[in-house]
């Protein structure tokens, strides 16, 4: 075949999304050379679909090799963050369920990678059969009796394969501690955060509480205000019942003991007005009796009393006339006696009272003779006759 003809052995593979991993860049080289040793050489241009299905199958049994191994690369590190995560086995399931997310596209990457190798393969092959169709029509079975691997080719694709799962495995096992350190680190913060947020949380939780029990304790009190002033109002009511009951009890007594009152007063008043009415009729009847006779025996006997009672009294006013007489002469003898005392009292007086004159007289005249020096002597008839 000519040069023009050949097709690029080595397939351009995609880049992987993780740029910086170490894992990725090797795998490709990996690839890279694995594929140059398992693609047909350029005097070999056309591949039967069964060889390029081995490929595929060997390519697939090496990533699922592959995930075995970063599933139990995963498993010891999930244990040990369970184990550091006891308090919290939330925060370990998410940590453990984000770092296989993180994983699995690295090994989706790879199965893809593989898969559109196995495509592009299988296209050129394709390409190639039908460029050498022109030329060789008969050259399917001539091109299977002549494809051939080498021994040596099959012994560097060995070690290459070893070498790359080494290399898969230490690189693979240094992400994951890695990947376990940075787990560490964001759980070790989240874990801080989450205190804090705890602590805050339980602050104001605890805040929240002690206003609820103040809240509470105000509430208990009012109630037990309210339970003690609902006892006092049923303890007033009780006893404003019973004596409510009491006064109705007093009440019916009053009133059945008036109305036994008022019916004994009733049948006295009617057995009384009963004896006055028959006492009426009785002495209604003994004065019709005796009301012929009375009349005479009262004259006589006032008659009679009349004239006792004016015999009394005559003797008694004629003792008393005769008294009055003897007391009225001895009356007068006694004016008379006193009448002619005041008359000899009277003369006795007048003289008295002469000779007083007659006295003050002389004693006046005194007087004035001796102040004109010749005393005057009075006449002897006039001092006689006083």
């Amino acid at each position: 075949m000519s040069s023009d003809e050949e097709e690029p052995t080595c397939p351009v593979l995609p880049k992987d999304s993780d740029r910086g991993s170490s894992v990725s860049s090797e795998l490709q080289d990996e690839y890279e050379e694995l594929l140059r040793y398992a693609v047909v050489t350029p005097k070999f241009e056309t591949l039967t679909t069964a060889h390029l299905q081995r490929l595929g199958t060997s390519h697939l049994s090496a990533e699922s090799s592959q995930r075995k191994d970063d599933t139990k690369s995963r498993r010891p590190t999930g244990a040990t963050t369970e184990a550091k995560d006891g308090r919290h086995p939330s925060k370990s399931v998410r940590s453990s369920q984000a770092s296989p997310s993180i994983v699995e596209p690295a090994a989706h990457s790879r199965a893809s990678h593989a898969e559109e190798l196995a495509g592009r393969s299988s296209s050129r092959v394709s390409q190639a059969t039908e460029r050498s169709r022109p030329y060789s029509p008969d050259s399917l079975a001539s091109a299977a009796t002549e494809m051939f691997i080498s021994e040596a080719n099959i012994g560097k694709m060995e070690n290459i394969l070893d070498t790359w799962s080494n290399n898969l495995k230490s690189n693979v096992l240094s992400e994951l501690r890695k990947w376990k350190l940075a787990f560490m680190e964001q759980h070790n913060l989240e874990m801080k955060k989450e205190k804090e947020r705890f602590a805050a949380r339980t602050a104001g939780l605890n805040a929240e509480l002690d206003g609820l029990k103040g809240l509470l304790h105000t509430y208990e009190m009012s109630n037990r205000r309210k339970d003690e002033v609902i006892v006092n109002l049923s303890q007033v009511l009780d006893r404003q019942k019973e004596k409510i009951e009491k006064m109705r009890t007093f009440t019916h007594w009053r009133l059945r003991h008036t109305e036994a009152k008022e019916e004994a007063h009733a049948a006295q008043v009617a057995q009384q007005h009963y004896t006055l009415q028959l006492k009426r009729k009785v002495w209604l009847g003994w004065h019709s009796l005796i009301q012929k006779h009375w009349k005479v025996k009262v004259e006589q006997a006032c008659r009679a009393r009349a004239e006792e009672v004016c015999a009394r009294l005559s003797t008694e006013y004629e003792a008393k006339l005769a008294q009055h007489c003897e007391a009225i002469e001895k009356a007068q003898a006694e004016i008379q006696r006193l009448r002619l005392e005041r008359e000899r009292y009277e003369e006795s007086m007048k003289k008295a009272f002469m000779r007083g004159v007659c006295a003050l007289n002389m004693e006046a005249l005194s007087m004035f003779h001796t102040t004109e020096g010749r005393p005057e002597q009075p006449p002897i008839h006039d001092q006689h006759g006083l």
